[in-house]
């Protein structure tokens, strides 16, 4: 029954059992050689040690993060929450280090240290998750800016062309009004009051149309409004009550200006950039009739 069993028994190959045992017996021997001649000086010199050089390079970064906050200029909370949780961090890997040189009192090492640690980085978190909400706060407001015009609050440019890419295939109606001679309202009562004229209207236009358009301020005396496809009858008649809209207008200062505008509907399968050669054409043509009308799109 024995010699059964053992003949039954799974053995290593050779090769393995001449290989396995020597290894063995090397890494046991280096580990001997290792701790004898290369740790136990090491271990006089604890700085030297991976311990030892990772408390350096710990205090080293909190330094460097520490300095690096007291030269950026952050909103006071954000500063103060980095500040104090960093500094008593700081304070307590301080302590840790003093660790590899001396032996410090109990209550430093088990109290002192551990409370400061977790203190500073209680506050440095909350920095931390103060500065992230900020800087996002700060992305969504620069993001806002870039697609706003800064003068009346409409859409600007880049905001027109992303509505454009945004409606796709889809067919929709383009309203291009240039303020006639805005030069002279800048002339005979300057700037200031251009730029409130330009403000008013904006503000008309968005009170009469932004629940059917959506408006955007082109550059200059430029603005665009897109709507929903309409046929050329109902475009006409939204691009009569833009341009009385305009020229009721009367500023404070006396200013009153007429509007010129092309209008024009995408057809199937047009490209937006067609679209607008055929509508900017349109309002060309109503400039070169005599301003202060509406032309359709050919």
């Amino acid at each position: 029954m024995t010699s059964d069993s053992h003949r039954g028994a799974r053995r290593l190959p050779p090769g393995v059992r001449r290989t396995i045992l020597p290894a063995i017996i090397t890494l046991l021997a280096a580990e001997v050689i290792a701790h004898w001649i290369v740790l136990e000086p090491l271990e006089q010199s604890r700085l030297l040690t991976i311990g030892g050089i990772a408390e350096c390079a710990i205090w080293l970064l909190l330094f460097g993060v520490l300095t690096a906050v007291q030269l950026r200029t952050l909103p006071k909370r954000i500063h103060a929450l980095l500040s104090s949780g960093l500094s008593v961090w700081l304070v307590s890997q301080t302590a840790d280090l003093m660790d590899e040189f001396l032996r410090q009192p109990l209550w430093i090492s088990v109290y002192g240290e551990d409370i400061a640690r977790v203190l500073g980085m209680f506050l440095t978190s909350f920095g931390v998750l103060a500065l992230i909400r900020h800087s996002a706060s700060t992305m969504q407001e620069l993001e806002t800016l870039s697609y706003r015009d800064s003068l009346t609050g409409l859409g600007n440019r880049r905001k027109f062309g992303q509505m454009i890419d945004a409606r796709g295939t889809r067919r929709y109606s383009l309203l291009m009004l240039d303020l006639d001679h805005f030069k002279s309202v800048n002339d005979e009562f300057g700037h200031e009051v251009g730029d409130r004229v330009l403000r008013e209207i904006a503000g008309r236009l968005a009170e009469r149309f932004s629940s059917e358009a959506q408006l955007f301020r082109l550059g200059g005396e430029e603005f665009a409004m897109l709507f929903d496809a309409m046929d050329q009858n109902g475009l006409l008649r939204v691009g009569e009550h833009v341009r009385e809209a305009v020229g009721s207008y009367r500023s404070d200062a006396g200013a009153s200006l007429t509007a010129s505008i092309g209008a024009g509907t995408r057809a199937p399968s047009e490209l937006p950039g067609h679209l607008m050669r055929r509508v900017d054409r349109a309002l060309y043509r109503a400039k070169d009739s005599g301003r202060d009308r509406v032309k359709l799109a050919e």
